[in-house]
Order: structure tokens, then C-alpha cells, then sequence
């Protein structure tokens, strides 16, 4: 098991058209990419649970490795049109997906994607094949006001994604 202990700085846009923007410019890395770091599960739940934006965000050739997986005690609300994982005390279980993260430059590349309207949160994983791990999350640093009720639909994101860069988005 491992201790992560991370910081982000509050952006005062709460505006979700602005997300892809400022991931794609975002040029200062968290930390230095050459340490090495010890590989960390990242549970995925939004966006990045499609591997072909997962492996674009990495800068990785091929298809990232996904696990299904989930989580208990939080909540999801939309952000926009994005999830956003609400740190509540819920009895509730969350079943996406987790991503083997093997490098710090991975880890900023994933907090860069998520702009600073997430944080990254410690959270416990439950491997669809039985284990428990030490994971972490992105869970909502937005204001909650911003955030209402609503299902995110990964099918439909990637559909309306295609054809907006099929007429030149």
C-alpha cells in the first residue's frame, strides 16, 4: 500500500467548455517526470474510460490497459456535461475502471487533462477480480453549486466527440 500526498491550485473557472482547452496547454509539470514513482491504480469514471482519449492524454501508442473496478462512499453529479465524483458518505458503489499509472509523467498528464476543477483524492479500489488496493481518483474541487444531478453516457461523449471531429473541430 502506498500514501500519496498531492496539491492542486483552485482555478476560479467554474466554466466546463473551458476543460479541454486548458488540459491541451497545460505545460508545467507537477513534479519532475524523471523520479521514478511506485505505480499507483487510477479509478477512472468520466472521459478517460475511453481508451483512445486515455491513450491521447498519455501520449501513449496502442490501448492503455483498463481494469473494471469500483468504488464505495462517494457520489457521482455532472459538471456540465462531465462526472464529478462527490466526496460524500455514501453507502453507494461506483463501478468503472482503473489505470495502471507507471510514471509522474502520467500522473501530470491525467491532473493536466482534468484541469484544476478536480483533485485528486486517496480512495480504496475494488478490483473486479477480488483484491482491494490503494488507489486514487479525481473527486470535484469545483464549486458544488456548479454541479447537478445527471448520467454521464461514455457512448454518447464518444459519438458526439467523432462527429465534431469529422466536420473539423
Amino acid at each position: 500500500m502506498f500514501i500519496a500526498f498531492f496539491s492542486t491550485q483552485l482555478d476560479n473557472t467554474n466554466n466546463p467548455t473551458k476543460r479541454t482547452n486548458q488540459a491541451i496547454h497545460s505545460s508545467k509539470p507537477a513534479h519532475p517526470t524523471n523520479v521514478p514513482v511506485q505505480e499507483k491504480f487510477y479509478f477512472l469514471y468520466g472521459t478517460l474510460m475511453d481508451p483512445a482519449t486515455l491513450a491521447s492524454v498519455l501520449k501513449q501508442p496502442g490501448r492503455p490497459e483498463l481494469h473494471p473496478a469500483y468504488i464505495t462512499g462517494y457520489s457521482i453529479k455532472l459538471w456540465g456535461e462531465y462526472p464529478a465524483i462527490v466526496d460524500e458518505i455514501l453507502d453507494q458503489s461506483i463501478r468503472r475502471v482503473v489505470y495502471r499509472v507507471r510514471s509522474r509523467a502520467e500522473e501530470d498528464r491525467l491532473a493536466a487533462y482534468e484541469t484544476d476543477m478536480y483533485r485528486v483524492k486517496v480512495c480504496i479500489v475494488h478490483l473486479a477480480d477480488g483484491p482491494r488496493a490503494a488507489g486514487v481518483t479525481f473527486v470535484s474541487n469545483g464549486d458544488p453549486s456548479s454541479l447537478k444531478e445527471g448520467r454521464f453516457d461514455l457512448k454518447d461523449w464518444v459519438m458526439k466527440k467523432r462527429e465534431f471531429s469529422t466536420l473539423g473541430g
